[in-house]
């Protein structure tokens, strides 16, 4: 079976030479970077290497063929590449679909779209950003970066720095945080503007005692209708969390969800997913050493009543 990662690449450096002979060093380090981190990102999240790294190395093809003033640059992309993936006989009708609505998608990067079209937005991001660490990183791409290097597990020159204590021995809380359970299996969420996976919680609305803020996240984000909820810990957090600098102090509960019923419409959350264990890919790494052993400690201690 032909290798079809390799006879794409021979047509790529085919059509820069062609039409790009001048700035032969600027899209091959580019498009093949961008398809390196296609194909890392689609490990860490579970999915298809080949396909992710084949829009990687088509995303600015229309660039290559000397559209870049076009102000839609990937919809012109996205129509050559539909045509140059046909013309080679290698991928079926459904792959191209996947590989040519991630290039559609790339330039929106202030949205997100499906799997393989955040995969190609996110390593198109750390394309940039890893470019030259002495070049500032773009305002409108610190969001999508951080949270890249959240889930990767290295926030790089971006310090946090998180502490648990006893419950009930901080003061002016700012956050309230579930660590929710249903029928033994860990209940995390998915905000509508991440990839990542995420326990419930937020900030504590004025007039609000922490535990009342504890039961309103889990109810929005979780779609809880019938719980016990109980102390858990303190904590104190600083850093960067999502492209804004916090430093402040929040409650932790544990939850045993009985009954789950739809999201509200209005919660900033997409959807929830019930795991055996925490995933991977969360958008605060930092609970994963000091507070889930603590749930999993409570749940393992209700089992066993």
């Amino acid at each position: 079976m032909e290798n079809r990662l390799e006879a794409l690449r021979i047509e790529i450096d085919k059509l820069i030479y062609e039409k790009q002979p001048e700035k032969i060093r600027f899209f091959i380090e580019h498009l093949y970077s961008v398809a390196r981190y296609c194909s890392l990102l689609a490990l860490k999240r579970n999915l298809n290497q080949e396909i992710a790294m084949t829009s990687g190395m088509l995303h600015d093809i229309a660039n290559v063929n000397g559209d870049c003033g076009n102000v839609n640059h990937p919809l012109k992309g996205t129509e050559q590449s539909e045509v140059l993936l046909k013309t080679m006989g290698l991928y079926t009708d459904e792959e191209i679909k996947i590989i040519t609505t991630a290039i559609l998608k790339h330039g929106d990067k202030q949205a997100i779209h499906e799997p393989y079209d955040e995969v190609l937005k996110d390593a198109d991001v750390l394309s940039h950003c890893f470019y030259n660490p002495d070049f500032p990183i773009s305002e409108w791409e610190i969001g999508r970066y951080t949270n890249i290097l959240i889930e990767l597990g290295s926030l790089g020159s971006i310090p946090m720095e998180f502490k648990t204590h006893p419950f009930g021995t901080l003061v002016d809380y700012i956050w309230a945080d579930i660590i929710s359970f249903h029928n033994g299996k860990w209940i995390f969420s998915k905000h509508k503007k991440r990839t990542t996976w995420e326990t419930q919680g937020g900030h504590i609305e004025k007039g609000e005692t922490p535990l009342e803020a504890a039961k309103r996240e889990l109810t929005e984000e979780a779609g809880a209708v019938d719980f016990d909820i109980e102390p858990l810990c303190d904590y104190w957090a600083s850093g960067l969390i999502n492209g804004v600098e916090v430093t402040g102090q929040g409650q932790v509960f544990f939850a045993n969800v009985r009954t789950l019923a739809e999201i509200p419409s209005h919660s900033e959350m997409e959807k929830i997913s019930l795991f055996d264990s925490p995933p991977s890919n969360l958008t605060y790494p930092h609970y994963s050493h000091d507070i889930f052993p603590l749930a999993l400690k409570k749940l393992n201690g209700l089992a066993n009543k």
